[in-house]
């Protein structure tokens, strides 16, 4: 009653290059992790959240003349096809009102698109795993409503970072609002990647030794090669702090 409260967790490993960039390659791999995860877990819930992001994902700012809610439902899609590289047939687009105003006296609105194909990519091996899709947000909304939740509302600039596999998403939030938001092409699977070019290992090995480092178990020459992807990823991280700075 007071609040939110994380009840189960869990991790369960798919093959590599099964999710590329966001894009689910492998269905039946994704299907049978979420089976197998969903049965260890003995989670009953079958009402899920999922999220998105990548290159089918645009986000943008847009400032639009003053609208009541029904005009706004009716013209945003005609909006959008001059923010979004789609055809607007081909996404799916939802917006909110931020309460910002431009000179001109526009509202100002947050726009977001998202391809048809990978939003009912991720329902369908929602629904071939057995669960009901609720709702489809945005990877970095999603971070975004976990750290409010746990933190309340904080009046300053906050960047979050959220590290996966093969993409890492940065929102950089100011006074509660999402200011800026990036996906960075680089996360857990560089790391796998240059242990594996470095040793001459298979990518079995190089996942073990990533995760022995983890552990405090690994060799100096593993810790080495970490240090300088660590360094690589933070440089990108750093690029993309620079230029909202500027």
């Amino acid at each position: 009653r007071t609040g939110y409260q994380l009840v189960s967790f869990g991790v369960e490993p798919i093959p590599p290059d099964t999710i590329v960039d966001g894009a689910i390659l492998n269905h039946s791999s994704v299907v049978d992790a979420v089976r197998a995860l969903f049965a260890r877990l003995k989670i009953k819930q079958k009402e899920v959240a999922l999220a998105v992001s990548g290159n089918a994902v645009i986000i943008k700012k847009i400032f639009v003349p003053n609208m009541t809610p029904a005009e706004l439902e009716e013209q945003v899609p005609w909006e959008a096809e001059q923010h979004i590289p789609f055809n607007r047939n081909d996404v799916e687009i939802d917006y909110q009102v931020l309460g910002g105003k431009n000179a001109q006296g526009q509202m100002e609105l947050l726009l977001v698109a998202a391809k048809k194909e990978v939003v009912a990519d991720y329902a369908a091996v929602a629904r071939e795993a057995g669960l009901q899709p609720k709702v489809v947000d945005i990877a970095a909304f999603a971070a975004q409503n976990a750290f409010e939740s746990a933190y309340g509302a904080i009046e300053q600039t906050v960047s979050l970072i959220n590290v996966g596999a093969s993409l890492s998403t940065l929102n950089i939030l100011t006074n509660g609002v999402s200011a800026f938001t990036r996906d960075v092409a680089s996360g857990g699977n560089a790391f796998t990647d240059d242990i594996k070019r470095h040793l001459g290992v298979s990518h079995e090995e190089a996942e073990a030794l990533k995760v022995a480092f983890t552990d405090g178990d690994a060799s100096q020459d593993v810790g080495r090669i970490l240090n300088a992807t660590a360094n690589q990823m933070a440089g990108e991280f750093q690029k993309s702090l620079d230029f909202f700075l500027a």
